[in-house]
């Protein structure tokens, strides 16, 4: 029980921020308190990243090749904003994207049944 609550506390006084280099993703963690102490939680190679999926103003979902059934969920507002900066540092690794609209699909899918 004590543990379940100071994992809960600790939620509460720590943000994550993910930070993209031309070469990796990162996730860092830190206290809201004491912004110039941080951790890095992961570091993956940008090469790793399999598909990209956001919701506007509400969530970024990573899948990464090792585990593309299992992607990393970040709930942002600013979505479409980083979306727009891992999309861009993918066009210089030379991976074009693809836009698929979720109203389409499922019109297309009520079509063909």
């Amino acid at each position: 029980m004590f543990k379940s609550f100071s994992m809960q506390a600790k939620s509460l006084v720590e943000e994550s921020f993910l930070v993209l280099t031309k070469q990796l993703v990162l996730e860092i963690k830190c206290s809201k308190f004491a912004v110039s102490n941080a951790t890095v939680s992961f570091c993956i190679p940008i090469s790793q990243l399999a598909k990209l999926k956001f919701r506007r103003e509400e969530s970024v979902s990573l899948f990464f090749k090792p585990a593309p059934d299992d992607p990393i969920i970040y709930m942002c507002v600013s979505s479409a904003d980083a979306v727009k900066q891992i999309q861009a540092i993918l066009k210089e690794h030379g991976v074009k994207g693809k836009h698929t609209n979720t109203t389409m699909m499922k019109t297309v899918q009520m079509a063909v049944e």
